[in-house]
């Protein structure tokens, strides 16, 4: 946030001087006074709290199970204030796998029996609400160590 705020202060600064010549003229103490007032505020208000909310509504609109509530352990929502989802279920979680591409489907519902097992075995829970996505990914569009896993494939082995 206060990358976003530094960098719409120095477009404004660069808006003010192409409109006045390239030079800004001196404001005076009276105004920067009240311009850092303004900007650290009277402490009445932490910092990001009038951006918290608005994020946390991006967030439900984005993803709406972010907001991981277990309304059996009868603590309090996250964030506070947040009765709304006070009703929900938890989330199992949802694993994701990145993987070369060309493994079988077989390999794939292998592993994924596998990942949801072990979920259920450490988390509880039930299968129903494990989810495994599978990325697969060419060797073209992977590297390790600034190579491409296709140039590493394509290398030849020492003898």
């Amino acid at each position: 946030m206060l990358m976003h705020l530094l960098e719409r202060a120095a477009q404004a600064q660069l808006r003010a001087m192409a409109a006045l010549g390239g030079a800004l003229p001196d404001v005076g103490p009276a105004l920067a006074s009240l311009t850092q007032r303004q900007w650290l505020g009277d402490g009445s208000v932490w910092d990001g709290d009038v951006e918290w909310p608005a994020w946390l509504r991006r967030l439900d609109c984005l993803s709406p199970g972010f907001r991981q509530v277990f309304a059996d352990d009868g603590g309090p929502p996250w964030p506070p204030g947040a009765a709304a989802h006070r009703n929900r279920r938890p989330r199992m979680p949802t694993i994701r796998v990145e993987l070369f591409a060309g493994r079988t489907v077989e390999q794939k519902r292998a592993l994924a029996q596998a990942l949801t097992e072990a979920a259920v075995r450490t988390l509880g829970g039930s299968a129903d609400a494990v989810d495994v996505l599978f990325h697969d990914i060419e060797r073209h569009d992977w590297a390790t160590g600034g190579a491409l896993w296709s140039d590493k494939a394509a290398a030849p082995k020492p003898v």
